[in-house]
């Protein structure tokens, strides 16, 4: 027997004590159904039916048990192609994910869900996915696509007449208008849901679920004595041990209104509540919110030492939940990306053989539309023709013709007046839009402080630009970036403002890790792309290619990751070069992944970051370009001279080399020296 199958048996045995001795606190609905699910005799048809009922059972207690059986379930489902129980087992395997914060495994599951009841007609199922996304989606506060998810969910409730569906969408609707401090349109929702449970008299803790929510309204709008009685009452009504996340987030919240109206020993009694049914629970939200609240209640109450111990655990679940989510957000974009990569792989066919019927479509409108156009062109130049002869004509015969020419010149004049017009709203659009980027970009003395000297050479072929430049500075780190998006004008300066705003957002979200950054940036930029390109249409044609450096200021070390733009330092007369990964960020970039390289930075090293706009240009003697050869020797000739006589070599050499002919691209050359 291999080491392999040793460890698999010694892990299954266990799991199965492990999973026993859990059973033996539970109710004995649960205790009796679990070992209905582990008899010998039980068909595996029974199993299935059976793993969905204790997971959906024990979602909120024991989250990591019900998952096993939720899984089972899944397995049996597949097995016998019920995919109505197979859609179930993708949603109580989620809720638990969701329940012990490991979103991205939540979201799969809703999302795979969600595409077997589409794929079967389970309308009720469907609509329960989207309820399952908007609910995750709500607790990492994106209220509006939360929202969109569950409006779908609530026009499939009210074609099906479904009162558990809409009780469902309403609830968290509700929720997600008390996130965003809308307490009229949150309270709407709640009390119609709370009527529908009433109504179909659903189970108690339900009921009870939808008024803790109405007390957080109340809560919210600092109607501290409803609030207080909403959740006191909801604790009366309680069944004990059944739900041991609303029983933290009550007890928590019932500690907050306590604490408002100075009563510290109740708030101070909730507040242990919270942490109790929180560790119960294993939740680290949960965790840290009571440690929060706790706090709180000492500080207030002049016992400031607990107070502070409170307050460090609270920052200890502080760093853990932020890593959790940050990896968690990692994971869900990767997923999200390769989900739609697939996704649109798999569908190319059915796109293309789409496009190809719309594509016809479109060259007979077009050719309609020509015919139309050359019908009217010759009938305008029969017409104009027809009026310089009458023209021609009266003139001759000493007529009106001078009433004619007026009219005339005052058309001409009224056409090139439209054409003015739209030349300067044209004009006008591209001043804007090189106004953000202008403003996006950093100013030149804070890009590279921590260098003694830099300079920029930034040289857009067209009023904006595909190239950009990036910085990020802290106590402790600088980042600095080089980008060249594919095309120039419009459509590059498109690429470019979201490049700069996405890597904004990744260095705020705690990375700090060049290879890292430029993992998540590729997958954010395929996303980007997919949505722009649902269809395939000229995707090849938009990439982006990035050098990052990433300085740590104390130790002076340089870590770079860089795709398609290599960076260069120099020492002791020397040229090295960091090489580039050769693999543009675009929708089908390869799946390399990106390898940090790291350089400890010496005094006097100059560090030279360039796009291949420079290397690229046409040069007017022969038509050759000016090549990567010729700029490290350039670089080499003149790295000893002071940063801003570095620049002034670097046009004049570039100029030189251009001489009448046009430019061919964008232009970036950033130069540091340490």
């Amino acid at each position: 027997m291999s080491d392999k199958v040793k460890y698999f048996l010694i892990l299954t045995a266990f799991l199965t004590v492990f999973f026993n001795a859990q059973a033996q606190n539970y109710s004995s609905e649960i205790r009796e159904l679990i070992a209905q699910m582990e008899s010998p005799n039980t068909s595996d048809t029974q199993k299935m039916y059976l793993g969905n009922q204790i997971a959906w059972l024990l979602r909120n207690t024991s989250p990591g048990v019900a998952v096993k059986y939720s899984t089972e379930a899944g397995i049996y489902a597949k097995q016998f192609a019920d995919y109505n129980e197979l859609a179930k087992a993708y949603s109580f395997t989620g809720v638990c994910y969701r329940n012990l914060e490991n979103y991205s495994e939540a979201l799969e599951n809703y999302q795979f869900g969600l595409q077997v009841a589409q794929t079967h007609s389970l309308r009720d199922e469907e609509a329960y996915a989207y309820i399952n996304i908007g609910n995750l989606l709500l607790y990492q506060e994106d209220y509006p696509l939360c929202q969109d998810n569950l409006f779908k969910a609530l026009n499939i409730g009210r074609q099906l007449a479904d009162s558990a569906i809409l009780a469902y969408v309403y609830i968290n609707l509700g929720r997600s208008y008390i996130g965003q401090k809308k307490y009229v349109e949150a309270e709407d929702y709640l009390r119609k849901s709370l009527e529908i449970r009433i109504k179909s008299r659903a189970p108690l803790t339900q009921q009870i679920t939808v008024r803790k929510y109405i007390g957080d309204v109340y809560a919210g709008k600092k109607e501290l004595i409803k609030a207080k009685h909403t959740y006191l009452e909801c604790f009366k009504l309680y069944p004990a041990n059944e739900n041991y996340d609303l029983l933290s987030d009550m007890s928590a919240k019932v500690s907050g209104v306590y604490l408002e109206n100075k009563q510290y020993d109740s708030a101070l009694y909730y507040g242990n509540e919270a942490l109790k049914y929180a560790k119960l629970l294993g939740s680290k939200l949960r965790i840290r919110v009571a440690y929060n609240t706790l706090g709180a209640v000492f500080y207030a109450n002049g016992n400031y030492k607990d107070a502070a111990l409170n307050y460090y655990n609270q920052s200890l679940y502080n760093d853990s939940v932020f890593w959790d989510l940050l990896a968690q957000k990692q994971q869900n974009i990767k997923m999200t990306a390769e989900r739609d990569i697939n996704k649109f792989r798999d569908s190319a066919t059915f796109y293309r053989e789409k496009s190809d019927s719309q594509a016809l479509i479109i060259k007979l409108l077009v050719l309609l539309f020509i015919c139309v156009g050359l019908g009217l062109f010759f009938y305008f130049r029969y017409r104009v023709s027809k009026s310089e002869t009458e023209n021609i004509r009266l003139s001759a015969e000493n007529t009106k013709s001078s009433d004619d020419i007026s009219r005339l010149e005052a058309e001409l004049a009224k056409q090139a007046q439209s054409m003015k017009y739209q030349q300067l709203q044209l004009s006008d659009n591209i001043s804007y839009a090189y106004n953000i980027q202008k403003m996006l970009l950093p100013e030149s003395d804070k890009f590279g402080m921590f260098f003694k000297e830099k300079f920029i050479y930034y040289n857009p072929l067209d009023i904006v630009s595909g190239d950009f430049y990036w910085c990020f500075d802290n106590q402790e780190f600088e980042m600095l970036a080089v980008a060249d998006c594919s095309g120039h004008d419009i459509k590059g300066s498109f690429l470019s403002l979201y490049g700069i705003n996405a890597l904004h957002d990744i260095v705020s979200d705690g990375e700090i890790a060049a290879s890292k950054i430029l993992e998540e940036l590729k997958l954010r930029v395929k996303s980007l792309l997919y949505m722009i390109y649902p269809s395939g249409n000229d995707i090849s044609a938009d990439s982006m290619d990035i050098a990052l450096i990433v300085i740590n200021k104390n130790t002076k070390m340089l870590e770079y990751s860089g795709s398609n733009i290599p960076m260069y330092y120099i020492r002791e007369d020397q040229i090295f070069q960091l090489k580039q990964i050769k693999n543009s960020i675009n929708l089908f970039s390869k799946d390399v992944p990106y390898e940090p390289q790291f350089l400890q930075l010496q005094e006097g090293d100059c560090i030279y970051m360039a796009s291949d706009g420079y290397c690229s240009q046409f040069g007017h003697k022969n038509r050759d370009e000016f090549r990567i050869d010729f700029f490290e020797e350039m670089l080499l000739k003149i790295y000893k001279f002071d940063m801003t006589k570095q620049r002034e070599v670097v046009e004049k050499q570039f100029l030189e080399w251009k001489g009448g002919e046009n430019q061919n691209d964008d232009i970036l050359v950033t130069g540091f020296r340490v």
